[in-house]
């Protein structure tokens, strides 16, 4: 629904991202309410609605999809049947037709029995990771651990946070980004288990196919596990075949000669810096949904 009052509009804006073509932005406004502008035409409308077309408030981490026709969200209020069960829920609405999606739910339609947040989209928006603490998502959810999990279309969720062998993750996961084809999703993860060369439990960075393979993106130029310091904020390209991330360790920084940002091409199996100041350092450059 449009909002008239200009006052209003001026009242919230944070947590905004931004369609490829840059015309809509969608972002958390008054009320905590998921608003979106669309610059061609200056109009500012509430998108954050629940199934019988009401405003949402209360409401988190907005995303929305390359297209500009899905957002999703995180909210602890009734969205979709006007149940809530007090832990936030992952949302996604379709622009276009109105149709709301409960992302975060158990292979029963249930809502997720913790709290899930961080929902990126793909391109097309059919495609979505988030966080969650929640247990009844998948069968046999027991480390005891937020993981990242991933929700294609209307097929139930997967979790991401495995190894290539789909063991569960023995450490937290987080900050996950869908790349924009929709076929791969980077996050962040303390677990020790899910690739051999990671026996530490600083953050790495790793790239999870949908289709189930795992690769590990923080290494050093010479190919060997970045194991001296945490390595956070991915970034991930269009098609998921580069990661950028940001690393803390002091022998990368000394490969490089720089410290900050980094750039792990997995197809070619190179890592070097990202941008640079106009000294040669690297500066601390804000995560993206995707690039490239």
């Amino acid at each position: 629904m449009p909002i008239d009052n200009a006052s209003t509009e001026a009242t919230g804006g944070f947590d905004a991202a931004i369609s490829d073509d840059g015309d809509r932005v969608v972002f958390i406004g008054d009320s905590g309410r998921v608003v979106l502008r669309t610059v061609s035409t200056g109009t500012t409308t509430v998108v954050g609605l629940d199934d019988l077309g009401n405003e949402v408030t209360t409401n988190f981490s907005p995303d929305i999809s390359g297209d500009g026709n899905i957002v999703a969200w995180s909210t602890t209020s009734a969205v979709v049947g006007g149940t809530s069960n007090g832990f936030g829920q992952v949302y996604r609405r379709n622009l276009t037709t109105g149709v709301v999606l409960l992302a975060s739910a158990g292979p029963g339609g249930d809502l997720g029995n913790g709290s899930s947040s961080v929902p990126p989209l793909s391109e097309d928006g059919l495609e979505m990771a988030f966080l969650s603490s929640a247990t009844n998502l998948v069968a046999n959810d027991v480390n005891g651990v937020t993981d990242v999990f991933a929700r294609v279309g209307a097929a139930p969720v997967a979790r991401i946070s495995t190894s290539s062998l789909g063991v569960a993750a023995n450490g937290e996961s987080y900050w996950p980004m869908m790349a924009g084809n929709g076929k791969s999703v980077v996050f962040e993860s303390s677990a020790t288990n899910l690739d051999p060369e990671v026996t530490f439990a600083s953050r790495s960075i790793y790239r999870k196919q949908i289709s189930g393979e795992l690769t590990l993106a923080s290494r050093f130029p010479d190919g060997t596990a970045i194991d001296d310091g945490s390595n956070q904020n991915p970034s991930v390209s269009h098609d998921g075949s580069i990661v950028s991330f940001v690393s803390g360790s002091d022998e990368l920084n000394f490969y490089i000669h720089a410290g900050g940002l980094y750039v792990r091409d997995l197809d070619n199996g190179t890592t070097t810096r990202g941008s640079a100041l106009a000294d040669g350092t690297l500066s601390w450059v804000a995560n993206t949904r995707y690039f490239g």
